[in-house]
């Protein structure tokens, strides 16, 4: 590490310094990473080409060993490194070129097929890859991201949480707080419209008196300075009175069991309701055939119970944020690092019903998914524009991105899988209990993508009893994550696959060329209809 102090009186050279200052013309190493597309959400991009450019400064020909080490330091969740580590090598001169190693990103792939480039493959949306609008604005280190972003009389918005999984305020003080200088507002449960929930169906008040997991916000703070906020965190005085808890999805449905939500659901299971992307809701139960008829035609049978944990969600290099500006009336401006507009607002406006947002989005600095909603940030930040008439932005710390944000579901799956003896597929049966946290959000449509592709790897089975429970945990909730409800189901249900293979003593890869869907297959797709098939 190298302090400022000890840069007096050097060069310093940054991102934006490294093109010709002339005519734009990107330099050796910034035009290598865009011929290499060794780049994606960007956010991580100046400093990997900075580490890159130090090395090349010392070492005009380094190793491969030697790049990855000069790069170790650097963190980036979106690209294969292997296209960072080829773009610095053809910049040393001691790799391939983008064209030799290729060029997939410029080059219509029927170019690469058959050796006829056919330039009307170019007249089409979609028909071929071409270079990125913004990669110059991300290669020269001009890309806006949402922490990039101001408005006039900006505050920042914080949150205190609670330490324990369930509890209830007995008594918040926040006296203290209040007084210091630039804190401009505090909001508590007391502040609250019982009506703003998040949630689908609409479940857990923003702000609570009952808190529901480790992270759940205790009070909202809208302060000059993310300084002043942290500090008067600390000057907040809530008494708890601490409430059994219930951590595991299979344990939750059992009688006696702590209640989350007793006047809403009985044993913590979901009422099933119209989540916002499946007009003709959600595909809980797939019944389909006759399963025990199908047990009787298996040679080999595996039965067991295969977890995969909720998990946090891959950490985003910027972390999830919104900016939101009130218009008055019920009319807000929101700004937020997701990678869908569309879908933050309709989910945001459930935990809001009379407002009316328009939203708009930034280069998301990583997502996989999990930055969609948005939820706690945008309601967040919604309620203390709205209180302080003046902008906030509200982002996690790393911390808080661990613990509080959206995870990937969890899933507890008892199953039962028969093949016959050639090893088809013959029957399934299973329990999926689906663990979404204190409350579900998109869970609801999770559930259906994973029962439907499910059937795509056994697409020849035709006696189906999947049956779901979406179930409420005292954990931070679920959301969107890559892999939306099928890798949840499908990495359950792949072991107990496996299982039955070795039964059989089976090539896997032979099976699953036996089971896999095919042009003219029947099956039961997410929305709960049947569906066929077929090519193009």
């Amino acid at each position: 590490m190298q302090l400022t102090v000890d840069c007096d009186g050097c060069h310093i050279t940054t991102i934006e310094g490294l093109a010709d200052p002339e005519t734009g013309e990107l330099s050796k190493l910034q035009q290598a990473f865009l011929d290499q597309y060794a780049f994606q959400c960007g956010f991580c991009t100046p400093g990997i080409i900075m580490a890159s450019k130090a090395l090349l400064d010392k070492n005009p020909h380094p190793t491969e060993e030697e790049i990855k080490e000069a790069l170790s330091g650097n963190y980036c969740r979106c690209i294969s490194h292997y296209h960072v580590i080829e773009a610095v090598e053809e910049a040393a001169g001691t790799g391939k070129t983008a064209e030799e190693n290729g060029g997939f990103q410029m080059k219509d792939m029927n170019y690469f097929n058959d050796g006829n480039y056919r330039p009307e493959n170019y007249r089409y949306v979609g028909k071929v890859n071409v270079p990125r609008k913004d990669a110059r604005e991300i290669l020269t280190g001009k890309c806006v991201y949402l922490d990039d972003f101001t408005l006039p009389q900006m505050l920042i918005g914080r949150a205190l949480r609670s330490p324990y999984p369930h509890a209830r305020i007995k008594s918040i003080n926040i006296e203290k707080a209040a007084k210091m200088e630039g804190v401009v507002a505090i909001l508590t449960y007391k502040d609250m419209d019982p009506n703003m929930k998040v949630g689908w169906p609409p479940t857990k008040p923003i702000l609570g008196q009952e808190l529901m997991y480790v992270g759940d916000p205790v009070a909202l703070i809208a302060a000059e300075t993310a300084e002043i906020a942290n500090e008067a965190m600390t000057q907040i005085e809530v008494e708890y009175e601490i409430l059994p808890h219930v951590l595991d999805g299979v344990e939750a449905v059992k009688d006696g069991a702590p209640q989350l939500y007793p006047d809403m659901y009985q044993n913590n299971i979901v009422t099933p309701g119209y989540p916002p992307f499946q007009k003709d809701g959600p595909f809980w139960h797939l019944i389909k055939g006759d399963v025990e008829a199908g047990f009787e035609e298996c040679e080999y049978i595996a039965e067991d119970m295969v977890e995969f944990s909720k998990m946090p969600a891959p950490a985003a290099p910027e972390a999830p944020g919104a900016i939101v500006r009130w218009e008055g009336d019920e009319n807000y401006t929101v700004w937020v690092d997701s990678q869908s507009g569309y879908i933050c607002k309709v989910l945001n406006s459930f935990a809001a019903p009379k407002a009316n947002l328009d939203v708009r989005t930034f280069n998301v600095g990583g997502s996989y998914g999990n930055k969609q909603s948005q939820v706690m940030q945008v309601m967040s930040a919604l309620l203390l524009a709205r209180r302080t008439n003046r902008p906030v932005k509200v982002f996690q710390t790393k911390q808080e991105q661990m613990c509080c944000f959206e995870t990937r579901l969890g899933s507890q799956l008892h199953a039962k899988i028969g093949m016959d003896k050639n090893g088809v597929v013959k029957a399934v049966k299973a329990e999926w209990t689906v663990d979404t946290g204190c409350f579900s959000n998109a869970t609801q449509g999770q559930v259906g993508v994973g029962i439907g592709e499910a059937q795509l790897v056994m697409c020849k089975c035709q006696n189906w009893d999947l049956d779901t429970n979406l179930v409420v945990t005292n954990k931070q909730p679920a959301g969107i994550v890559r892999g939306y409800g099928g890798q949840e189901l499908n990495s359950c249900l792949s072991l107990l696959m496996g299982r039955t293979m070795r039964e059989g003593n089976f090539d896997p890869v032979e099976v699953y060329k036996k089971n896999y869907v095919r042009e003219g297959d029947i099956y039961t797709w997410r929305d709960g209809r049947q569906w066929q098939a077929h090519s193009g």
